[in-house]
């Protein structure tokens, strides 16, 4: 089941689309839908907004901006609110964005999940779109997550394109590609086409609707969120739309949460914490899915987790045992790839446990290269 979308050229600093969504008649007919942009003029019923944007800040470099352009939106104001999670102190910047309507939470559990589910507990919206403070939404972001969701009532989970930029704003590239909805009997059967189109990346590329979130494993996993949201629909939820078009601009810049440039040293110590923290994550996320149809997938992700944490072992905590690497680990990382590079990418990943030091260290130094080459 398609729903076209065709774009043209990403400009200097802000794209142009040339849009054309078409839900079909025999869907709308089938899962009871109205017709597309329906309501769009009218108020909430109930004086709620239908959207709450959750804007997860761990930094305060780009927040303005994020923030701004979760304002900024072609979608009336009155269909969604903005709400800011953040772990650290500036009254003035609260100020500043109280004054806009934001609303701003401080919280006292400083992971991601942490924040998120403070934000979540202060949400009004039925529908949650996430905003990382490093990136932006394209201006009709939220108009098309309103159209998507409010035309197809059994939708639980959305994922949009991307554009990539540097801290300067230039841009890098950008995702293509068609829109294609995932029913809820079909889930178990596409999770690979999921996995294929990275429909877990980037918590700014998500919308979920509220119900289909489990708090419980978030509370528990904390980090890797953004795999953990697709997870969460994919057992609790109904409907997957993955959209190619690109609606949120991800930030490639030198002190992203999972990778620091200032120098080989920190970026190694950095990516250590990173994937120590996603083996723990990965580890909880694979106990709560057992028994269901998307528990070798997510073996899958623990697998990986425990190679790439093995990568920079040097760097990290002691490792418990359960974030240990597995001979099997190797094996489910030398699964055939649609490309060189990704081959290439995955012998690495394979042979990590059985590389020395001076190996694993000049991988480090080649992945900080090309981080660092990715950004200017």
């Amino acid at each position: 089941m398609l729903i076209c979308c065709n774009w043209r050229d990403v400009g200097e600093g802000r794209a142009t689309f040339k849009r054309r969504r078409k839900i079909t008649v025999q869907y709308q007919r089938e899962r009871g839908a109205r017709a597309e942009g329906e309501g769009m003029g009218e108020s909430p019923k109930d004086g709620r907004p239908y959207i709450s944007v959750i804007v997860v800040a761990h930094r305060k470099t780009f927040l303005s901006s994020a923030v701004r352009s979760a304002l900024g939106q072609t979608l009336p104001q009155d269909k969604f609110e903005v709400i800011v999670a953040k772990d650290f102190e500036d009254l003035s910047l609260e100020d500043e964005l109280r004054e806009e309507g934001v609303r701003v939470l401080t919280a006292d559990d400083v992971s991601p999940g942490g924040k998120a589910l403070a934000a979540l507990s202060a949400s009004r919206g039925e529908v949650i779109s996430f905003l990382d403070d490093d990136d932006e939404f394209l201006p009709g972001k939220l108009e098309a997550v309103f159209r998507a969701f409010s035309s197809i009532p059994s939708l639980d989970y959305y994922h949009n394109g991307i554009v990539y930029k540097n801290a300067a704003g230039r841009v890098l590239g950008s995702t293509s590609g068609p829109q294609r909805i995932v029913t809820k009997e079909k889930k178990a059967k596409y999770a690979r086409y999921l996995s294929k189109v990275r429909a877990d990346f980037n918590s700014s590329s998500i919308s979920i609707r509220k119900t289909a979130i489990d708090a419980g494993l978030i509370g528990k996993a904390k980090y890797m969120v953004d795999t953990l949201y697709l997870f969460s629909a994919l057992v609790k939820g109904r409907d997957i739309l993955v959209d190619g078009e690109p609606l949120t601009a991800f930030r490639l810049h030198a002190d992203q949460t999972d990778r620091a440039l200032a120098s080989p040293v920190e970026f190694r110590k950095r990516r250590a914490l990173t994937f120590y923290r996603y083996c723990g994550a990965a580890n909880a996320l694979a106990q709560a899915v057992a028994g269901t149809p998307y528990a070798s997938w997510a073996r899958e992700i623990l697998a990986k987790r425990r190679l790439q944490l093995s990568l920079f072992a040097d760097a990290a905590p002691p490792l418990p045992k359960e974030y240990l690497p597995r001979p099997a680990d190797s094996l489910i990382a030398l699964k055939p790839k649609t490309s060189v590079s990704a081959t290439l990418n995955s012998v690495a990943l394979a042979l990590a446990p059985f590389a020395p030091k001076a190996a694993r260290l000049a991988y480090a130094s080649r992945s900080f290269m090309r981080a660092t080459e990715e950004i200017f």
